[in-house]
């Protein structure tokens, strides 16, 4: 006899309760994809078994309770072995707890990810439960959801969390695939990048996606041989150099500079629109003050009564 897969729902709230109700009432024929519920009981209690919220709930209660005692990286790593020991007796008998305890990852560094993105964290613990454990089934249920909301990330959507879902989906497709169905209508349909109105709405978002990692690429690199160039720039001041060589430096400086200005004009369709950094505008507003400094600093060397530790400490002033 096939054993039957422990089946999770994402989705908008509103559109996978109704659907689970309507599984529930038997008024939708999964067919294959049929699972048991327990009738029995008031469908609000039944429907947290398959909700991811169910657990996300607890872990958050038992975070919440045991949050005093976490302040060493020792306490967070004996928490990240221990926390399944604090599962209220009410949630004890769901049936996916070992899984979720497997795909979570809590360490001292990732920590942060857990205290300020909770529920965004535990959406995709489920959706990397699924990929992992042959068992497990996620049905997505498309229901009552703006697709184009969700693939251009619109401002008022752009942090709902299953939006984050299906968006995390679509990146880890190739691993997914085989662990999760959606259902529109009533009906299984196949995934919306796949088949649908929506296809050119989902090959917008990958090339989007696509263009704002290059631009994070080349900005990254131009600023590292920015900083370069700005610290060769400084090891000149210091060690007094003539002043043609690092005049020279100064250039290559603000030629990096307005070639990482240019990142930030360029149309989304070659690279994602990205501001100058306040980082980078400190710096830039502090070598404009060097060189107010420097050209100071030269016409004052023409003195001949100049003290060279007062021309050194203008030259400290720029660093």
């Amino acid at each position: 006899m096939k054993k039957e897969k422990n089946i999770l729902l994402y989705g908008l709230s509103a559109g996978k309760y109704e659907f689970f109700n309507k599984v529930k009432g038997e008024e939708i024929d999964l067919g294959e994809r049929e699972f048991q519920i327990d009738k029995k009981l008031p469908t609000f209690v039944s429907y947290k078994s398959y909700s991811i919220s169910t657990y996300i709930n607890e872990f958050a209660r038992i975070l919440f309770d045991e949050k005093e005692n976490l302040k060493t990286p020792e306490q967070w790593q004996q928490f990240s072995q221990d926390w399944p020991k604090y599962i209220s007796m009410s949630h004890k008998n769901l049936p996916l707890w070992k899984e979720y305890y497997r795909c979570m990852k809590i360490t001292a560094e990732t920590k942060e990810n857990y205290i300020n993105n909770l529920t965004k964290q535990g959406c995709k613990n489920g959706i990397n439960m699924a990929i992992a454990n042959p068992n497990i089934m996620i049905y997505f249920v498309l229901d009552k959801l703006n697709m184009n909301f969700v693939t251009d990330k619109a401002k008022k959507f752009k942090s709902s969390y299953t939006g984050i879902e299906l968006r995390y989906i679509y990146r880890h497709w190739s691993e997914a695939k085989e662990s999760i169905v959606f259902f529109e209508k009533n009906k299984e349909v196949k995934a919306p990048w796949i088949k649908g109105k929506y296809i050119d709405a989902w090959e917008r978002y990958a090339n989007k996606r696509a263009y704002r990692l290059l631009g994070k690429k080349i900005r990254k690199a131009i600023e590292e041989r920015e900083a370069r160039a700005f610290q060769e720039l400084n090891e000149s001041i210091l060690q007094h150099r003539p002043t043609h060589e690092y005049m020279d430096k100064e250039e290559k400086y603000w030629e990096l500079s307005k070639l990482i200005a240019k990142t930030s004009e360029v149309h989304p369709k070659k690279i994602q629109n990205t501001q100058v950094s306040t980082f980078q505008k400190n710096k830039e507003k502090g070598f404009r003050s060097f060189k107010t400094l420097r050209e100071f600093g030269n016409k004052k060397a023409t003195v001949n009564n100049c003290k060279k530790k007062q021309l050194e400490y203008y030259f400290e002033l720029s660093i």
